[in-house]
């Protein structure tokens, strides 16, 4: 799972698009997602993802989310961040790659449930 404080950490400071004109490398939280989901640098011109392609890279990061949900969250995120509320912008980011992870838990098979403990073997030793 993807964590939003290590996307934070790496892109500490995002500007609203209105903003770009004061330089040439901005990024908005979506860009930041955007950014380090695809692995790469903030382009010459900004990070600045439309809704549309901010809810496909919110699939990419966590598909459990549906087409719906994806959508309704990158219009929260870039939202947040045209009104410069960045600190929701990151919390609806948060939402977006945290939703349905409980469900992860759940399912059969899966390596992060706890598995039951037995006791363990008895390894034969020099004394016996």
């Amino acid at each position: 799972m993807i964590d939003s404080r290590v996307i934070r950490a790496l892109y500490p400071h995002p500007i609203p698009s209105r903003c770009l004109r004061l330089t040439d490398r901005g990024y908005c939280v979506g860009g930041a997602l955007q950014c380090y989901v695809e692995g790469f640098e903030v382009p010459r011109g900004g990070a600045f993802p439309s809704p549309q392609t901010l809810s496909r890279v919110l699939s990419r990061a966590n598909p459990r989310l549906s087409r719906f949900e994806a959508r309704r969250l990158a219009g929260r995120i870039t939202s947040a961040n045209d009104t410069g509320d960045f600190d929701q912008a990151w919390d609806c980011l948060d939402e977006a790659l945290t939703r349905h992870s409980e469900e992860i838990l759940d399912l059969p098979g899966s390596l992060l449930r706890s598995a039951p403990t037995a006791p363990l073997p008895r390894v034969p030793t020099a004394e016996g």
